[in-house]
């Protein structure tokens, strides 16, 4: 999960090509996700 590049391939080939495209875009906030936890929005 602290491979955010191979999270990132593994969601674009798992069909979640808008998970990938935020990971890719927000690394420091994936990082923080996986450390601190995710806030989920509504």
């Amino acid at each position: 999960m602290v491979d955010h590049q191979a999270v990132q391939e593994i969601a674009a080939r798992m069909g979640y090509p808008e998970a990938a495209l935020w990971i890719r875009e927000h690394q420091h906030e994936y990082l923080e996700g996986i450390f601190r936890g995710f806030v989920v929005a509504e």
